[in-house]
């Protein structure tokens, strides 16, 4: 039910993720033959290179902990767009004015249905409206209908 609006939404997210691991791995590959000529050289020490290896290193570490962070926060949202949907169409589903007028529409269809069932029966006057309902096992008050008057009570 996701509409194509989120699913840009999500493709943008996971493409920006993605690159946050190519560019490290660029930047770890453009380094580091800069860094081993300088080796070679003569121009850097041991502990050049152990700088440069632990700034590596935790530079990595930080775009993990970035692109985790953000896949958590990218998923969080996902399921927090997915409980608003379900939400939205809960409240569309059951609106009270809506859910009115169709238990008034049915209850008028099922007295119709009952007077005619009546109205058609091979001995109509020995069966009354009560003995109808209460042989089809019809809550009088569900479909309004008074048994000490015989009737069906009018709604509006």
């Amino acid at each position: 039910m996701c509409d194509g609006f989120h699913d840009e939404d999500d493709a943008w997210m996971l493409a920006h993720i993605d690159a946050l691991d190519s560019k490290s791995i660029d930047s770890v590959k453009n380094e580091g033959p800069d860094v081993s000529e300088n080796v070679r050289s003569g121009n850097l020490t041991s502990s050049d290179i152990a700088s440069t290896a632990l700034q590596h290193s935790q530079s990595k570490d930080k775009q993990i902990s970035l692109k985790l962070s953000l896949k958590d926060q990218f998923l969080s949202n996902q399921e927090n767009i997915r409980k608003l949907k379900l939400v939205r169409t809960h409240r569309n589903k059951n609106n009270l004015e809506t859910l009115q007028k169709l238990i008034y529409k049915w209850r008028e269809a099922c007295q119709s249905a009952l007077q005619e069932l009546l109205d058609s029966s091979s001995k109509p006057s020995e069966t009354t409206m009560l003995q109808l309902i209460n042989y089809l096992g019809i809550d009088t008050k569900m479909i309004q209908f008074d048994p000490k008057t015989q009737s069906f009570l009018k709604t509006s």
